[in-house]
């Protein structure tokens, strides 16, 4: 196996721990903001409504985070030779499509809302990091797969 093959797994690896340290990021991030900033939506939300959107948040942010140790366990196991589906890099164009969308929704609140931009900022930098790491994952696993299917494939002689 040559250095350029052994790069990439390690690479694949890495980025897959990386898409699972911010999944834990996000889970974190929305359980503290739950803790932090509970009044605003008391205001114009019902009891029962708003425990209806807490509900649908946490299933979001389960979600993602389900989808996100999946991706990265996945990745994880591509790079120590195990095959796997192309499931988990539908699942990662997936999310990288919604954490898109994502940062071109905060960039909106950025200059929408009046509350101090520290926070938006902050959130920004790190969900914009997330993506360029999902983005990095699935160039490498591509790679990966493709080394792996030239190597297989038959030598002429």
């Amino acid at each position: 196996m040559d250095a350029k093959v052994r790069r990439k797994k390690m690479e694949l690896k890495l980025l897959g721990t990386g898409v699972m340290a911010f999944g834990a990021w996000t889970f974190f991030k929305y359980a503290l903001s739950n803790i932090i900033y509970q009044d605003g939506a008391d205001e114009i939300l019902n009891d029962q409504q708003l425990n209806i959107l807490q509900i649908i948040i946490w299933l979001m942010v389960g979600m993602d985070f389900l989808m996100r140790l999946y991706i990265g366990l996945s990745a994880r196991g591509e790079s120590s030779g195990k095959r796997k589906t192309c499931l988990y890099l539908i699942a990662s164009v997936i999310l990288f499509i919604f954490c898109i969308f994502g940062i071109m929704v905060e960039f909106y609140m950025l200059f929408t809302f009046s509350e101090p931009p520290g926070y938006m900022i902050i959130t920004m930098i790190i969900d914009i990091t997330a993506t360029i790491i999902l983005g990095e994952l699935i160039i490498d696993a591509v790679g990966v797969r493709r080394n792996r299917k030239a190597s297989e494939a038959p030598h002429e002689s």
